[in-house]
């Protein structure tokens, strides 16, 4: 999890409908860890409330898994660059890589604060560094599909958006399987580090 969080609400269709028992966020992890088992998915997630500001996208599947993931390790051996959005690094790089990521849009809900602008957390290093080093990190790798941009609700600060319709082309392969990650194996184990320094 981020260092912006705080408590899960339970979610449907975007629609916030109280604070998430203790119960129910270990029930929804235990049945997404045996989803992903079952489906052999590297990476899956649960969506955050800052994912429901501006539009409501009512897709019960989103692409986007940060913030609150889970790792399947038998897939993924290196995934953290110990750098700022790392995370974002991490799902991009495996879409970018043609494999199946996701995160459930209903039932438990990461609850967020806002860190650029609350103590504590990345505040401090968001003052000093306006964002600008955090809103490139992934614009510069991968500039195709990510770009920086104003946001104006956060008082113009600079971040990055995604263009997912650039970054995963959603090819079949054949009738193997489009979502286990090891129905390829020259797909597998992923890694965000560059092919050349992998031993």
């Amino acid at each position: 999890m981020d260092d912006d969080t705080k408590e899960f609400q339970f979610r449907i269709k975007g629609v916030y409908h109280g604070m998430a028992k203790k119960e129910t966020v270990l029930h929804t992890f235990e049945k997404l860890k045996d989803m992903m088992k079952k489906h052999h998915i590297g990476l899956f997630g649960l969506c955050q409330t800052g994912d429901f500001y501006g539009s409501l996208n009512l897709n019960m599947l989103k692409r986007k898994v940060m913030n609150t993931t889970l790792y399947n390790i038998r897939y993924i051996n290196r995934a953290e660059k110990g750098v700022q959005d790392d995370d974002t690094s991490m799902f991009v790089g495996a879409l970018n890589e043609g494999l199946f990521t996701g995160s459930l849009a209903d039932g438990c809900v990461l609850q967020q604060t806002r860190s650029c602008t609350s103590p504590g957390g990345l505040t401090e290093l968001y003052n000093e560094c306006k964002l600008f080093n955090k809103a490139m990190v992934t614009p510069i790798q991968y500039p195709s599909a990510i770009y920086a941009e104003r946001q104006v609700m956060n008082g113009n600060r600079i971040h990055h958006r995604i263009e997912y319709k650039y970054l995963a082309p959603m090819i079949m392969k054949g009738k193997r399987s489009n979502i286990e990650w090891d129905a390829y194996p020259e797909d597998t184990p992923f890694t965000n580090e560059p092919r050349n320094r992998i031993k």
